[in-house]
């Protein structure tokens, strides 16, 4: 059983299989004032006249209306489950034309407290809006039938979608008074972006005409940059590339001071969305706009990203530049340094070059994996030491990413295919007492 809803005539999912959608008779279980209950097939709901069966075989039909019937329990239909699992995936496209059909289905018993026609046509505006066609969206808009809606999150949704509306027509005059009625109303975190977003958009086509409404935009896209990047992906990666693109053409947003931290986040936000959803190339572009811009609050996590943006193209060289110079310049950085060490080490682990071997214009003077054990596990290990066991600072999500390095460490020191640190003292002291140079 799944998301119960307590509300008059009440609706609770239960997730169940549903074959054929050809008979559209949505399943259900209902309470009745008596404390009974009966799992049924429903016809047809209209004007709070339930019309059932007992199954769907049998040829009797029965009637029953509130007060009689206390609540309905509708069971979650497969194509919505299918329809919901795109959605999530972001496949919107798909996803809408399900719910599409989902919609049509259970038209019969589209005014039903929480019916899965009004939910699937709420949510193929969903899909509309998500994919920016706004077009779709307002047509859809005016055949919506809301009755079936019960959360207060989707009857307010569909007022925020006015807001697309003005966006669509262009009216950014209203639209920026819409935003400020709207600032002290109670909302989701997802539609505060939305209304930011459309807010921005339209302070930045008024800004053509008066260029103090510039920073506003500005700082209407900060918003929903720093909004929950999973409820408002899409919204989320418009707003960052409007703000990038209005740095790129606007000189004197180029040049106002007080508009770098906004700059900065935005270049920020491009390389962690790259790297959420593993756009391994955008996350090499704009790691490398943020660190050749030299904007240093995030400058070490840009610069783990980038050597990660190598790494999983399966670039190991330049994997392996880029995580060095990582663990090296922000070595008490273990929240960054640390997984860089711990990577260098897996990479050249699998290399597995021999001492002597040419890479690029360089002769191995080590082995790959005497190098990642020594010169690189232990290496790091004995520097952060004092970290590890004196910081007061250091977290225990550090604490785990040293103890990974460590236990790594010890793998290879147990593997038998390298020079343990004993042994590796045992020859240094034989070489100063024979006068031999130590490498």
């Amino acid at each position: 059983m799944k998301n119960y809803f307590i509300l008059p005539l009440l609706v609770v999912v239960f997730v169940m299989p549903f074959e054929s959608l050809t008979a559209a008779h949505a399943k259900a279980r209902l309470m009745f004032n008596d404390q009974t209950q009966e799992n049924v097939v429903i016809l047809s709901y209209k004007a709070g006249l339930l019309t059932y069966k007992e199954s769907e075989k049998d040829l009797n039909r029965k009637r029953v209306r509130a007060p009689k019937l206390e609540s309905i329990y509708f069971i979650q239909p497969k194509i919505f489950i299918e329809a919901m699992a795109l959605y999530n995936g972001r496949n919107y496209a798909e996803a809408k034309e399900k719910f599409i059909e989902c919609e049509m289905a259970y038209k019969s018993i589209d005014t039903a407290p929480n019916n899965y026609s009004s939910l699937a046509g709420f949510y193929k505006m969903e899909c509309s809006r998500r994919m920016f066609d706004l077009s779709s969206l307002s047509q859809e808009m005016e055949k919506f039938l809301k009755t079936g809606l019960t959360r207060e999150s989707h009857i307010q949704q569909l007022e925020v979608n006015a807001f697309w509306e003005a966006v669509r027509l262009k009216e950014w005059d209203r639209l920026d008074r819409l935003a400020q009625a709207w600032q002290k109303r109670k909302v989701t975190g997802s539609q505060r972006a939305q209304i930011a977003y459309c807010h921005g958009v339209a302070l930045e086509s008024l800004s053509k005409k008066d260029p103090h409404k510039l920073s506003k935009a500005l700082i209407a896209y900060n918003i929903v940059m720093s909004a929950d990047f999973t409820a408002s992906v899409e919204l989320v990666i418009r707003a960052t590339s409007n703000t990038l693109a209005l740095y790129d053409r606007d000189e004197g947003v180029k040049r106002a001071k007080d508009d770098v931290g906004t700059q900065a986040n935005a270049m920020f936000r491009m390389v962690e969305i790259s790297d959420k959803i593993e756009d391994w190339q955008g996350v090499e572009k704009h790691a490398r706009a943020y660190l050749d811009a030299k904007h240093r609050k995030k400058a070490a996590l840009v610069s783990y990203l980038f050597a990660k943006s190598f790494d999983k193209r399966n670039k190991a060289n330049d994997a392996l530049v880029f995580y060095s110079m990582v663990y090296a310049r922000y070595m008490g950085y273990i929240r960054i340094s640390a997984p860089a060490t711990k990577r260098v080490m897996e990479i050249l682990w699998d290399r597995n070059l021999n001492e002597g071997e040419v890479v690029g214009e360089k002769t191995l003077t080590m082995s790959d994996r005497q190098q990642a054990y020594q010169k690189i596990g232990y290496a790091f290990i004995a520097s952060t030491k004092k970290i590890r066991e004196n910081s007061k600072e250091i977290t225990e999500a550090e604490k785990i990413a040293l103890d990974d390095v460590n236990a790594l460490v010890i793998k290879y020191e147990r593997s038998g295919q390298v020079k343990t640190m004993e042994q590796v003292k045992e020859e240094r002291e034989e070489n100063r007492r024979r006068g031999r140079r130590n490498d």
